[in-house]
């Protein structure tokens, strides 16, 4: 083992000493507060490392690896980056509440340094953050409610999604609902009977969901219009029972206007995101939001897992309502994946935390669109081939195509090929099957012909 530490440690080139790797960043930011106890922990170097170096962490009396965790007991799982400068450090459990937790890489005396892949070993470096009361409490709660109060809430939502540079279409399923809804405190008292009546007189009852202390009313009109017809603007009024307390009566003014439909301004960018690099993501303003209205993002890798959202309390992390983009940090995604993001615009047209003992409500108008996000070059893509076209009885055309599996291409058109000014259109997105082949259906029958087509690998 000394003999290969020494090998590895010799400097490249004869009589030079290689400058020693440092730590350029981490995430949480040393020294951070209110810290998520889910949080991933990230360190990242201003040179590739050896990642052929396991990380190691110390076990006191016994052996000093390449890492030190204080409080002992923390536990994570590691990941190189491919490029080699960054670590990604995976709790697996929750990490204490309320606690400094302490981190040392390469401590005197490790049997086993990291080090850069020109041999020079990483000095010495140490750094901490403190946690939140995430483990019950509400630290990180932007309502700043204890976690075990009850709810209640009306909610008119639609919900889109980008598939191209374009606008934003209906999510193919539910994409629009209408909900009432009341949770009972953890500690009491129950909530027996709930409704909500609408403007113009007419009343929902809310039904229990068995098991859950809480009561929902959902509706999920097919279109934009019927969703605006069947809850319009005017006064609903949340009644629910609860023993001891009679019925509660709360009173909402739904407004007359809707958030706009919210558009990335750079969906072809985020369909290739280098995760060693800061990315920014884009958006159209929230136009005319007010002082009380949210803007909300999140991204959910392809096992489910939240891995970013803002704003977000507990990094902590703001996002104002008049933000236009937001910079998701180096190694914050993982290497070749195809997230999901959604964005969400929310008018806040009701909120008390005071109305009613131990329950906190919200009313909210919420449009959100969701996009794919990849990450990584996903390999190498090959050019797409045009294996078939026709027209359908629709007067829409239908072109099939082979290429990469699993690639998306988008698709561009235009109705000249003259010249050398040919402006290419986008009218959608691909993806190929399992066995390399997609379907496309132009859904503009009234696009006058000759028509081109090609198909663009990003």
């Amino acid at each position: 083992m000394t003999m290969v530490l020494a090998a590895l440690s010799s400097a490249p080139g004869k009589g030079v000493q290689a400058a020693a790797p440092q730590v350029t960043g981490t995430t949480p930011a040393n020294g951070g507060t209110a810290v998520s106890v889910s949080t991933t922990v990230v360190f990242r170097f201003d040179q590739a490392m050896a990642t052929s170096i396991p990380v190691v962490v110390s076990m006191p009396g016994f052996f000093v690896g390449n890492i030190e965790w204080m409080p002992q007991g923390v536990a994570f799982t590691y990941q190189w980056s491919g490029d080699g400068k960054s670590i990604t450090c995976t709790p697996t459990g929750s990490l204490p509440a309320n606690t400094t937790v302490s981190w040392r890489l390469n401590p005197a005396g490790t049997f086993m340094p990291i080090m850069s892949a020109t041999g020079t070993a990483l000095p010495t470096t140490t750094g901490s953050f403190q946690t939140g009361d995430n483990g019950g409490g509400n630290d990180c709660d932007p309502l700043g409610t204890p976690s075990g109060w009850g709810s209640y809430s009306v909610f008119k939502q639609g919900h889109y999604q980008q598939t191209s540079a374009g606008v934003p279409a209906p999510y193919p399923e539910a994409p629009f609902a209408f909900f009432a809804s009341v949770r009972e405190p953890a500690a009491g008292p129950a909530v027996t009977a709930a409704s909500v009546a609408l403007p113009g007189g007419a009343s929902k009852t809310l039904q229990a969901i068995p098991g859950s202390g809480s009561l929902l009313f959902l509706d999920a009109p097919a279109t934009l219009e019927a969703l605006n017809a069947a809850y319009p603007t005017g006064l609903y009024t949340l009644r629910f029972t609860q023993p001891d307390a009679g019925e509660q009566v709360i009173p909402m003014s739904l407004p007359s206007e809707h958030p706009p439909v919210p558009h990335f301004t750079n969906y072809q960018a985020a369909q290739r995101v280098d995760v060693s690099q800061p990315f920014i993501l884009q958006w159209d303003a929230f136009a005319n939001a007010g002082q009380d209205d949210l803007l909300v993002l999140e991204i959910v890798d392809a096992s489910g897992q939240t891995v970013f959202r803002a704003p977000d309390l507990c990094v902590p992390r703001e996002l104002p309502v008049n933000a236009t983009a937001v910079e998701i940090p180096p190694d914050t995604l993982r290497d070749d994946q195809t997230c999901t993001v959604t964005l969400a615009f929310l008018q806040r047209f009701y909120m008390s935390t005071t109305a009613i003992a131990d329950m906190y409500g919200v009313g909210v108008v919420s449009f959100s669109t969701e996009m794919a996000l990849k990450t990584g070059s996903g390999g190498a893509v090959d050019p797409a081939e045009f294996t078939g076209c026709r027209l359908l009885p629709n007067g829409r055309r239908e072109l099939t195509l082979a290429g990469t599996p699993g690639a998306l291409y988008t698709i561009q058109r235009t109705g000249s090929l003259r010249g050398t000014g040919t402006t290419w259109s986008e009218v959608g997105t691909v993806t190929m099957n399992g066995a390399g082949a997609a379907v496309f259906e132009d859904a503009e029958p009234e696009a006058a012909l000759p028509l081109f087509y090609r198909a663009v690998a990003y």
